[in-house]
């Protein structure tokens, strides 16, 4: 095999082993564990990784740092797969080295507070993780480790250019349908919710893989039960965990604040980037800071009432996906109702979740290893799209003092 020299040498490196609640032992090495001590890891153990949801379920409280580690070791699973394959191109040590180095720090730069900055005019997380990455005291770090920063930088980051066919390789594996990432936050998040929707077949998933030349990740026709049950089981979470109506609602709250204090001045985006769960709530929880009671309601599981909710698809207002559209509608129908917004009140929030992906681009392979039409799937085409639809809902929340202000049938007309 091309790739069995490298295999062996990945084999025999990582003998540090982390116990972990899922994957049992993480092997690291010295250098990778110097990387884990680091003040950017570090920061990842104070973000939890679903942000509000320890609110509904309170074993959430697991944080992007066990998550990174947990992308780790299935990269590397899929890694050591991959390599003992004999369709797999010839990969170098040092692509293999930031291949993995790219899972362990993919989210460095991410958010606190789960996905609430999402749709804000911030700077993607991806980009901030390559930057730091870039930096010290990461950069040096990571070189001892027998990686490369620009390298690590390029595959986690899909808006830096790059033609090399390795770095691609490396990309469509970390950010695909069977990525180590979704893997990991399905199983670790069922697994600390206490639910069983998210749990997968490792193994299965792993033994069906193959390497799709520089694509990725390719899988034996047979294997396609894998894909929709990780399909299946995203949709489950959304529907219970990550989209559940307290979720969204702690969620629309810091959106709607943190959109709000950027556009009146009272916040740089740049303030925003490197934060965690504490920094993060102690600027804006601060009293000179004048959103300080709204942020301080939302930190504190003080949240808003929901009087309207409605199917994106029955929805008249589609138009207000827009921040910008839907802070008008907030503000005129906060207006409307006697109690109009101020520089430090947001009395309505009208919550529209994005479109949701049910990706199921992969390749599909015969046992001879020839392209295969595959096997219909109920995410195909139209079934994927009815998926997102069935979880779209749109929700108007209110504060609680004002939520008796009209009746429920006129607070439904809002969304009519």
């Amino acid at each position: 095999m091309k790739n069995e020299t490298l295999a062996t040498k990945l084999y025999r490196r990582f003998d540090t082993p982390i116990r972990d609640p899922l994957w049992n032992h993480i092997y690291l090495d010295e250098a990778f564990t110097a990387i884990t001590r680091t003040e950017p890891f570090d920061n990842l153990t104070k973000i939890r990784q679903l942000g509000p949801s320890f609110r509904v379920y309170p074993g959430a409280v697991h944080t992007r740092a066990s998550h990174s580690l947990g992308v780790f070791e299935i990269g590397k699973r899929i890694l050591m797969r991959l390599l003992r394959d004999p369709f797999c191109p010839a990969l170098s040590e040092i692509g293999a080295l930031s291949f993995l180095t790219a899972c362990l720090l993919h989210d460095t730069g991410h958010f606190p507070f789960t996905h609430s900055l999402k749709e804000l005019p911030l700077k993607e997380h991806e980009q901030i993780s390559a930057e730091i990455i870039r930096e010290e005291p990461l950069c040096s770090k990571i070189k001892a480790a027998g990686a490369d920063p620009e390298f690590c930088a390029a595959v986690i980051d899909d808006s830096i250019s790059t033609e090399e066919s390795e770095i691609l390789f490396y990309r469509n594996i970390l950010s695909g349908t069977l990525d180590p990432d979704k893997l990991d936050y399905l199983n670790r998040d069922a697994y600390f919710c206490g639910v069983p929707y998210g749990v997968q077949d490792i193994d299965r998933v792993l033994d069906r893989m193959t390497a799709d030349d520089l694509n990725g990740i390719g899988l034996y026709e047979d294997g396609i039960l894998s894909v929709e049950n990780i399909l299946f089981s995203k949709y489950s979470m959304y529907q219970s965990v990550y989209w559940h109506k307290t979720v969204r609602n702690a969620t629309a709250m810091i959106k709607k604040g943190v959109a709000a204090a950027l556009n009146r001045g009272f916040l740089k985006p740049q303030s925003l980037y490197r934060q965690n769960d504490v920094s993060f709530f102690a600027i804006l929880t601060d009293s000179r800071f004048p959103l300080h009671r709204f942020f301080s309601d939302a930190d504190k599981g003080r949240f808003y009432l929901c009087v309207a909710e409605k199917q994106f698809s029955e929805f008249s207002g589609q138009q207000l996906t827009e921040l910008e559209a839907r802070a008008r509608f907030e503000a005129e129908t906060a207006a409307a109702l006697g109690v109009p917004e101020t520089e430090t009140d947001l009395p309505v929030i009208l919550d529209i979740p994005e479109p949701i992906r049910f990706e199921t681009q992969i390749k599909l392979f015969n046992k001879n290893h020839e392209a295969s039409a595959g096997n219909p799937s109920i995410f195909d085409g139209n079934g994927s799209r009815r998926f997102s639809d069935c979880l779209r809902r749109v929700r108007l929340f209110v504060r609680p003092d004002i939520s008796r202000l009209i009746g429920s049938e006129e607070w439904q007309s809002f969304l009519n």
